[in-house]
């Protein structure tokens, strides 16, 4: 390819076989860039550490079409091949580093919004490990949001959201149904970690609030037996 250069040619990965239709590959940290590269006018520049979602590998073998954030164009297919890796949970990474675009592409493509990754964590775990509340609030528009979801520590994402303190984050899960009384494995509760005041204050309002509902239900019930 004309026009490239690269420094450190050690590939140590390989392309690995996809756990779903969705192709998304990640550059490999052995590569580096100096400077992006343009073959064709409409040939998809990027950068070490980009993420690639490549969406046609059929019209073109040599060609294969892609995205790199906003921007979509062509990619060699024979470069995709041998210097980059294959993700196998590409939301759960969109989610990790807060990149709404992908998120975005990746659940238009199919993918599921609910699904397990190794850690048995959700892509709403990473998003609200990371804090980022936009695609906190776009997975929780979903379809049964699995907002309780625990993983294999025993964690849900109001337990990560809690002990890294990110109050927006803690609010959007707990009006969204969050709830903080599940222990995790260790038997502590998304209170117990907590370590931000503002964070404490929004559980602790969250239980007195869910303690008043049950209260007013109860009292309710109390009337509800009166016989004419």
């Amino acid at each position: 390819m004309n026009g490239k250069r690269m420094n450190g040619h050690h590939y140590d990965t390989k392309i690995k076989n996809p756990e779903n239709p969705v192709s998304a590959h990640v550059s490999t940290h052995n590569l580096n860039f100096e400077n992006c590269y343009t073959v064709k006018p409409d040939e998809l520049s990027f950068q070490e550490g980009d993420l690639l979602y490549v969406f046609d590998e059929v019209t073109d073998s040599n060609w294969w079409k892609a995205r790199c954030g906003t921007e979509t164009g062509l990619i060699p297919s024979n470069y995709v091949e041998n210097h980059t890796e294959e993700m196998d949970c590409p939301l759960h990474e969109a989610s990790r580093r807060g990149n709404l675009v992908f998120l975005r592409e990746c659940l238009h493509q199919g993918v599921s919004g609910t699904g397990l990754d190794q850690t048995g964590s959700t892509p709403l775990y990473w998003a609200s490990h990371g804090g980022h509340l936009h695609c906190v609030a776009e997975l929780l528009n979903l379809p049964n949001p699995a907002v309780n979801a625990q993983n294999k520590v025993g964690e849900t994402p109001l337990h990560v959201a809690a002990s890294r303190g990110h109050y927006e984050v803690v609010e959007t899960l707990l009006k969204q149904g969050a709830d903080s009384r599940i222990p995790n494995k260790d038997g502590q509760t998304a209170l117990e970690l907590a370590m931000n005041p503002a964070v404490i204050n929004s559980i602790q309002q969250s239980r007195s609030l869910h303690r008043n509902s049950i209260t007013a239900i109860y009292n309710a019930n109390d009337y509800a037996d009166d016989s004419d």
